[in-house]
């Protein structure tokens, strides 16, 4: 593996560790629904995700945007689990997270297949 794969590797555990434990026991102490950027926080936290998976297991959209929806979809089952409430809307802005993500790992790819070319 990789130096940069390896450091992508050991981020991206560390930022899923951070948000599963932000989505199941809300660390700030305040309701996120009343929040006004609640959906950005879902936004923010799988565009970094995202970036860092594409960047330790490099351009494997398949495999990595799969994951990524059920590691959404099975936090949202555990928070209804655990009284908090699930909403669809959340998958929904773990999605645009995911593919936010991915828009960086695309441009580097698209630049290391074709280094001469400008786009």
């Amino acid at each position: 593996m990789k130096r940069t794969h390896l450091i992508c590797f050991v981020a991206l555990i560390i930022a899923v560790l951070f948000t599963l434990s932000a989505a199941l026991n809300d660390p700030w102490g305040i309701d996120a629904r009343s929040v006004r950027s609640y959906r950005l926080n879902h936004i923010s936290a799988f565009t970094v995700v995202s970036m860092l998976a594409f960047g330790a297991f490099g351009w494997r959209p398949i495999r990595i945007v799969s994951a990524l929806l059920a590691f959404g979809i099975g936090i949202e089952i555990t928070q209804s689990m655990t009284g908090r409430d699930a909403q669809f809307l959340d998958v929904v802005a773990d999605i645009f997270g995911i593919f936010f993500g991915m828009l960086p790992s695309l441009f580097v790819r698209r630049k290391t297949i074709w280094p001469n070319r400008s786009f």
